[in-house]
């Protein structure tokens, strides 16, 4: 069994809850601020460290807590870039703190930590993670691996990150890799999810008139007027049409189907977002610069139709009306 070893850094009182039913389960405990993660920097709520016994290797999960699920989600998988050796070159610094702040105030957990530093510090395999809870659960939402991890790295259990990229034939097939979780889209993907969500908006939103051809549309598209006119609290959409890398992106898809429904009078939720997205994408990664919009919006409208047979209550009463 290994030995865990959970670390408190954000001190709010509204984190103690959780940190508290943890550490009943723990080896060591350790209440400190003072570890940041990245450029931001990232303060993250906690820290927990899994330490195998010897051959095996260890795991650090940054752990981040929410009052709610969605936030909780978003928060911790800010994560997902960072630079996993240059998470553990910090961690150590901080461990390298609270050993002196230990000596200074004759803390018994001193040897804790420095046998801890130590086993960190030897030639072993360290995962790293993100994690995230609810503040008043004792259990983890959902616990990814870090992009820059081998897959050999990855602990057993921890629902994998899919990383989306064209098939053999140069379209990108939807298949086993759909969009959930974190989502790594190569350039070719990222294009075509833009592409997808820029038609579906201008059909649920009934602004679908344009008899331009697409690569004309496109950029005077309603979404982007839509986004462009103001702050809708729609962040990772915003990332998705704005943010078109010639390296790809990292998409929090859970996040974007939270939002869709805010701007999206006939879909209701997530699921319903997702759905309709499933339903379309294999058709519009076919779309060629040159194709008019009325033929687009043709084929987008009886993608949409029979969701609506299948949609919420809500979605579907929201549709027949």
């Amino acid at each position: 069994m290994p030995t865990v070893c959970l670390f408190q850094i954000d001190c709010a009182t509204n984190n103690d809850a959780f940190f508290e039913a943890m550490r009943r389960s723990v080896s060591l405990f350790y209440r400190g601020a003072g570890f940041l993660v990245g450029d931001a920097p990232w303060i993250p709520d906690g820290v927990r460290v899994e330490v195998g016994e010897p051959p095996a290797g260890c795991c650090l999960t940054l752990i981040e807590l929410e009052e709610i699920r969605s936030q909780a989600l978003i928060s911790c998988r800010k994560y997902l870039p960072e630079d996993s050796r240059a998470i553990l070159d910090a961690f150590d610094e901080y461990l390298q703190r609270k050993i002196s702040e230990c000596k200074s105030t004759a803390d018994g957990r001193e040897s804790a930590l420095i046998q801890l530093r130590d086993r960190l510090r030897q030639n072993i395999p360290v995962s790293v993670k993100t994690a995230c809870a609810l503040r008043l659960s004792d259990r983890m939402i959902e616990e990814l691996p870090l992009i820059d991890q081998p897959k050999a790295a990855r602990s057993r259990g921890v629902r994998e990150e899919n990383v989306q990229s064209p098939d053999k034939k140069g379209s990108a097939s939807l298949g086993e890799a759909a969009f959930r979780g974190a989502v790594r889209l190569d350039p070719k993907r990222l294009k075509e999810l833009y592409r997808c969500v820029l038609v579906l908006d201008a059909v649920i939103r009934h602004k679908d008139h344009s008899s331009a051809k697409f690569h004309s549309w496109r950029i005077k598209a309603p979404l982007r007027r839509l986004l462009e006119a103001g702050d809708v609290g729609t962040p990772v959409l915003k990332q998705l049409v704005f943010d078109m890398k010639d390296s790809g992106l990292t998409l929090d898809c859970e996040a974007l189907f939270h939002e869709l429904p805010k701007i999206w009078p006939t879909i209701h939720t997530p699921e319903d977002a997702r759905r309709v997205i499933e339903r379309y994408f294999p058709r519009c990664v076919e779309i060629k610069g040159h194709e008019k919009m009325a033929r687009i919006f043709e084929v987008a409208r009886t993608v949409i139709e029979p969701e609506s047979e299948t949609a919420s209550p809500t979605m579907a009463a929201d549709v027949k009306g």
